[in-house]
């Protein structure tokens, strides 16, 4: 059987302690799951995402609310970077969102801005990012590494 919605519900129903969360290719996990995870696993510190289309900004922003543990997101190919994963989560000291088509300059300034901790930051394969954008973190957060394409071409 698939993991989908009910398996996150039963994981937030029966482990409260879960400290990471791993969901990739999940056709059938939408918001729904997730918001179950972001109700029941307030300890959550790690989560990645890889290409489950069913899982917006809404479930992320939710899970990200709820969880203020939260350090380390990883999101590969998905459309964007989550409002709260650059907005609440003042704790984040790791981002990795590969391929993700609609991260550009905006999200990376917002990361820095409200990320004070943040030390690893990878956007390989995010093509809206500009010279601009990788220039403005490394003056903002010098510390911070930083994993990016310089060379669309």
């Amino acid at each position: 059987a698939a993991v989908g919605d009910m398996t996150l519900a039963a994981a937030g129903d029966f482990c409260a302690t879960l400290r990471e969360l791993h969901i990739a290719g999940c056709a059938k996990v939408t918001d729904t799951g997730v918001r179950a995870i972001a109700a029941g696993c307030a300890d959550l510190e790690v989560l990645q995402v890889d290409t489950c289309a069913g899982i917006t900004d809404d479930g992320i922003q939710q899970l990200a609310a709820s969880c203020p543990r939260l350090r380390a997101f990883q999101a590969r190919q998905i459309a964007t970077l989550p409002r709260p994963v650059h907005s609440a989560a003042t704790t984040l000291c790791r981002v990795q969102a590969i391929g993700c088509c609609g991260v550009g300059d905006q999200a990376l300034l917002a990361l820095v801005e409200h990320c004070p901790r943040l030390a690893r930051l990878d956007v390989r394969g995010c093509m809206r990012v500009s010279e601009v954008g990788i220039e403005a973190c490394e003056r903002r957060l010098p510390a911070c590494k930083l994993f990016a394409q310089r060379d669309h071409a």
